[in-house]
């Protein structure tokens, strides 16, 4: 035998580390098999406590957010269960809602039916609520409040802002639903200057504006309902002029409706509904030139749940059950089944982070006339929306 040459007790060293390497793969390869696969972890911490349950808003109160950073954001709080004045709070988080600070409150008339609360960046904002509506602004991230004056018009109006300086202005007729003025502002709300008032797709049409939504001071667009074929209308002067685009099919009901929501980037997304009732959507990435037909929403979704992180990866929520297209509506597939039996009402900042604010409806007492309760809480995720953590929701002080 050679000098170099491996000796019989090398051979059978050598051949036992093989066996029990092999012994070790077959083992790890049994437990790798035999244990189930991993399903989405749903943690319930808040403020680093495990917690059975979200911390709720008040019974009397209905919160709006808004969320420009992951850490920053904002949250309109209004009282409803009151038979004179209502009252309103608007507080902040800086620390991914850890904590809130009241920034501002103020009392209305009576609770406005759908109050918005909107941000454009760390220190340009605005909200409206009340009934008759009431609209204020700020440029220090909230510190201060200015109230907008709004023109003595109809109290069925709607404002809508596509920048912190450019706004717009319509009013409606509570019988038709057509808009009977029309005004935009290019200071923030100090001054109003009215516009045209914008058209019905044609003149045989009667029917009304459904919703209006601008991108910037040129780009808006406008859902329009009647009996003629679902159209919107999209303008590039501001609003002073309209151009329609006739969604591409001819299968829809008698009385059509489009509402439209604009898509990160570029796009639109307009939705109505076909002849048996059933919602259909389509999206135009190129001003309206040309339509596509999404696909039916996933689960129990529909159009309304839809959120965009940004043009192509889209969430749609309901339920607790969270799907997400990474094709921009085309397809889907299921990320996320929530533990708990709540509903998740989304607002997505990017493809890591979203918030959801949580809501359970809890049954009213026995007897006619009695409503039902809908409890609010706040969840947020930071791993594109594989697990959630219940956060702390603002608390006015109601005594």
């Amino acid at each position: 035998m050679d000098a170099g040459e491996p000796g019989r007790g090398d051979h059978a060293r050598r051949a036992a580390i093989v066996m029990a390497v092999a012994l070790a793969a077959i083992l790890v390869a049994a437990v790798i098999y035999l244990r189930p696969p991993a399903s989405p972890v749903k943690r319930i911490l808040v403020g680093g406590v495990q917690s059975p349950t979200p911390q709720w808003l008040p019974g009397q109160v209905r919160a709006t957010y808004d969320f420009v950073s992951p850490k920053l954001g904002w949250s309109l709080v209004t009282e409803y269960q009151v038979t004179t004045q209502a009252r309103f709070w608007v507080f902040s988080t800086t620390d991914a809602a850890r904590s809130w600070r009241q920034q501002f409150s103020g009392t209305c008339g009576s609770f406005g039916a759908v109050p918005s609360l909107q941000f454009f960046d760390r220190k340009n904002g605005f909200f409206s609520d009340c009934a008759p509506m009431q609209v204020f602004r700020t440029v220090d991230g909230g510190a201060h409040w200015a109230s907008i004056s709004l023109p003595a018009y109809s109290p069925s109006l709607l404002v809508t802002f596509g920048d912190p300086a450019d706004g717009w202005l319509a009013t409606f007729s509570t019988e038709t639903a057509l808009v009977t003025n029309f005004l935009s502002t290019t200071d923030g709300g100090r001054t109003w200057i009215p516009l045209p008032v914008p058209p019905v797709p044609s003149a045989t049409s009667k029917g009304g504006q459904d919703n209006l939504e601008f991108r910037s001071r040129l780009e808006g667009w406008m859902g329009v309902a009647g009996p003629d074929t679902p159209t919107v209308a999209s303008t590039n002067d501001g609003g002073l002029s309209w151009q329609p685009h006739v969604l591409p099919t001819t299968e829809f009901q008698k009385l059509s409706s489009a509402e439209v929501v604009l898509l990160p980037g570029s796009g639109v997304m307009a939705t109505t509904f076909d002849h048996f009732g059933n919602p259909v959507a389509f999206t135009s990435v190129d001003g309206g030139a040309t339509w596509q037909k999404l696909a039916s929403p996933p689960g129990g979704t529909d159009y309304t749940d839809f959120r965009f992180a940004d043009a192509t990866h889209w969430w749609a929520m309901h339920s607790g059950i969270l799907y997400k297209s990474a094709d921009a509506g085309l397809t889907w597939n299921q990320a996320f089944i929530a533990l708990d039996s709540y509903d998740y009402q989304l607002q997505v900042i990017d493809q890591n982070h979203a918030w959801a604010q949580l809501t359970s409806v809890l049954p009213g007492p026995p007897g006619p006339g009695n409503v039902a309760v809908v409890d609010s809480g706040l969840a947020m995720t930071s791993d594109g929306g594989v697990s959630w953590t219940y956060v702390h929701t603002p608390q006015p002080r109601l005594s």
